[in-house]
């Protein structure tokens, strides 16, 4: 009951509130309206020289206008030079990158190249120190080639010594040998058994070494050593070292010239 009462009395309310706010609307509407006109006939007097101020702005603002076209023409040929600089300045960047990349690839080559010549220096001194190695010993061997040049001289030296006494000795047995082969040829018979030589039994050999004995002394000496025969003037071996197969008396050559 007692909200159909409030419902009732807000309805009995509103237009009353209503026309109240249409009364206000309407003096204030008409208070502006007085105000506008106020304005209007005190502003009445300066119409002209408004229109006048108006047209010298409107010069004004058109010349203006001509110079701020003008301006954007100018900033229109400022920007084509900066676009122009631009491209210039990209392709500048670009040769800049490339040249920075050949720059990097010219440091890359040269710390090879300085590499290189590191390793190079470096094999220069092992080669250096190996020379000096060699040098040293070259020394070394050329002192010691040196001491055995002096060993071998004093060697060839006594070689020489030595060989000289060989060959005086030689030569004196070779004169004794002669005349021992002298004596028998004088005497034309066996040294050994002091029988004439003759063309059987008797046949005059030549031994290696030179000296002559009988066929027969020749059998006796054979067959009475153990070893090797040997002459019984000279110590020397009866045959030769080319002696093929058995001794044999008849390999030995005879002495025709003690029968002649």
């Amino acid at each position: 009951m007692r909200t159909l009462a409030f419902i009732e009395n807000f309805i009995s309310t509103v237009p009353f509130a209503m026309g109240q706010s249409m009364t206000k609307l309407k003096k204030g509407l008409e208070g502006q309206s007085n105000l506008i006109s106020k304005l209007m006939k005190k502003h009445e007097a300066n119409i002209p020289f408004i229109e006048d101020t108006m047209a010298t702005d409107i010069e004004k603002v058109l010349e203006t206008n001509q110079k701020l076209q003008l301006a954007f023409a100018e900033l229109d040929e400022q920007s084509e030079k900066i676009n122009s600089l631009e491209t210039q300045q990209h392709k500048l960047v670009a040769e800049l990158s490339k040249m920075e990349i050949e720059r990097s690839n010219s440091a890359i080559e040269i710390m090879k190249k300085d590499k290189q010549l590191r390793t190079t220096e470096e094999q220069l001194i092992m080669m250096a120190n190996l020379g000096e190695e060699l040098g040293n010993d070259a020394k070394r061997y050329r002192s010691e080639l040196e001491s055995a040049h002096e060993e071998l001289y004093q060697t060839y030296t006594i070689f020489d010594k030595e060989k000289s006494d060989l060959c005086e000795l030689i030569e004196e047995q070779t004169k004794k040998l002669t005349e021992s082969n002298a004596k028998q040829e004088s005497r034309k018979e066996c040294p050994i058994c002091c029988w004439n030589y003759d063309n059987e039994d008797r046949l005059p050999r030549v031994m290696d070494c030179g000296h002559t004995m009988c066929h027969t002394c020749i059998i006796s000496t054979i067959n009475e050593s153990d070893t090797e025969p040997i002459c019984p003037f000279d110590r020397e071996p009866m045959f030769g070292p080319i002696t093929l197969g058995p001794l044999d008396p008849y390999q030995l050559p005879q002495n025709r010239c003690i029968m002649e």
